[in-house]
């Protein structure tokens, strides 16, 4: 449930592609899981997102804890300011609360990046969600690891947003 709506989200934020006749596979983006979590080997396409795969935590206290990486072409011509804005925009106009926004190292620490966090309420259902995007010159890749707003941090989820690197 909780991937499925974070899916319906990612969808949703996507910032506006360039005119093409049909959506380009992407080259996969480089990022290490955790070495503990369950992968899901579901790549997909939907429109112009690719969904690179999901990994679901196996900690007891942590039901429906994933992360999620999916990436799309960039823009024609846009920065990454631009890329970085129209995102917050979009997410402005969602019921979600922006908790933070920044600029945030990824690729090991060696390529710069942003870093999004938010939280969203569906129901019954509390998340906090951390979106790490990775900007290459051809497309734009996000790392988003989803836990219940109140369950702890998992340091092993952190330190894979922080792999995400654009190939």
């Amino acid at each position: 449930m909780l991937a499925l709506l974070f899916a319906a989200l990612v969808a949703q934020v996507s910032p506006t592609p360039s005119p093409s006749s049909a959506p380009v596979p992407l080259p996969s983006p480089i990022f290490a899981p955790p070495s503990s979590w369950q992968a899901q080997a579901d790549d997909k396409q939907v429109g112009n997102v690719q969904f690179f795969g999901m990994w679901f935590s196996n900690r007891p206290q942590a039901s429906g804890e994933n992360i999620t990486i999916n990436g799309e072409p960039r823009p024609a011509g846009a920065t990454d300011d631009q890329i970085i804005n129209q995102t917050k925009g979009v997410l402005a106009t969602m019921p979600v609360v922006i908790v933070s926004a920044a600029p945030h190292k990824v690729c090991a620490g060696t390529k710069d990046g942003y870093m999004i966090e938010l939280t969203v309420s569906q129901g019954s259902d509390k998340l906090r969600i951390l979106e790490t995007t990775a900007i290459g010159p051809s497309a734009i890749y996000t790392a988003a690891y989803t836990r219940a707003i109140d369950a702890p941090a998992d340091k092993d989820a952190l330190a894979a947003l922080d792999s995400l690197c654009s190939p």
